[in-house]
């Protein structure tokens, strides 16, 4: 899994996630359930709200193949009601949609993981707010020439 995660940190090839994404499901069905918990879920937890949708919607279709076939579920810490909200959730999302508002993407998988008793860090749930920044310095900027633009009037 460390191998994989490697691999897939900063990848752009499409084709080389949807394989990880395949080699990680591959693991599911393994009977060491402590690196099923620990790594192989929450790996696929963050495919799920992976930046490229393509990914998004395959890690998707893919987990709820293998969750409908019983893999992986005896290495999650929830009973049957919650695999079955899991399975409803990968099956009515629109994984293509975007990942915060309108589409909600993240939050969508957010409850995924719940359902499925993986924990998730704070940075994992709420993604990386970078756009923040961007929109902090235009109003400052903004705010600084509507200030001249007073003071030359006076």
């Amino acid at each position: 899994m460390a191998q994989l995660r490697l691999e897939c940190k900063g990848c752009r090839d499409v084709q080389r996630l949807l394989a990880a994404v395949s080699v990680a499901l591959g693991l599911l069905v393994s009977d060491q359930v402590s690196v099923v918990q620990q790594d192989v879920l929450p790996f696929l937890m963050i495919m799920l709200a992976h930046r490229y949708p393509r990914v998004r919607r395959w890690t998707a279709e893919q987990l709820y193949v293998h969750l409908l076939d019983g893999a992986g579920t005896s290495a999650t810490n929830t009973g049957g009601e919650s695999i079955d909200q899991a399975m409803q959730l990968l099956m009515e999302v629109s994984w293509d949609d975007d990942l915060d508002s309108p589409g909600n993407v993240r939050e969508s998988r957010n409850c995924v993981a719940d359902a499925l008793g993986i924990p998730l860090t704070e940075k994992e749930r709420n993604g990386i707010q970078k756009k923040a920044k961007k929109n902090n310095a235009a109003i400052d900027e903004f705010e600084s020439y509507a200030s001249l633009v007073d003071a030359a009037g006076r």
